[in-house]
């Protein structure tokens, strides 16, 4: 009896651990997600850091349109401020034009923001799809 009760102790700690573990594995995603940037738009998604030496790691595919491509930028909140108001920026991650690609970039503790441009594309919408996290 006492071993039955000291077993289903264990289990449940051993359970609520990984609980745990996996809840703090899913707040660490920044986008797991496929969507839609209009013509002449972008979508961003906020996350922030309390260390510094965080890994953002992921990838993105976009299609359609003439070219199926999309740019990515990762920004801190004042180059978001610079970029949204057409003023040069220093970016962590700069995709450039492209289809597909990895997201990489090692950044200090503060508050960020992953764009997906199509702002350069004056009719075609582009649907992406896109797994990008902290690590």
């Amino acid at each position: 009896m006492r071993n039955t009760v000291l077993r289903a102790l264990v289990f449940c700690i051993a359970s609520q651990s990984l609980a745990l573990a996996v809840g703090n594995y899913t707040d660490r995603i920044i986008v797991r997600d496929k969507f839609t940037v209009e013509a002449r738009q972008y979508r961003y998604f906020t996350f922030a850091t309390e260390t510094d030496g965080i890994e953002v790691k992921g990838r993105f595919e976009a299609q359609g349109g003439s070219g199926n491509d999309i740019e990515v930028f990762l920004l801190d909140r004042d180059g978001f401020t610079n970029w949204k108001n057409g003023h040069k920026v220093n970016t962590w991650y700069n995709s450039g034009r492209v289809t597909v690609a990895n997201v990489y970039a090692k950044i200090p503790r503060g508050e960020y923001y992953l764009i997906f441009s199509n702002t350069f594309s004056l009719a075609s919408n582009k649907v992406v799809t896109a797994d990008v996290r902290l690590d």
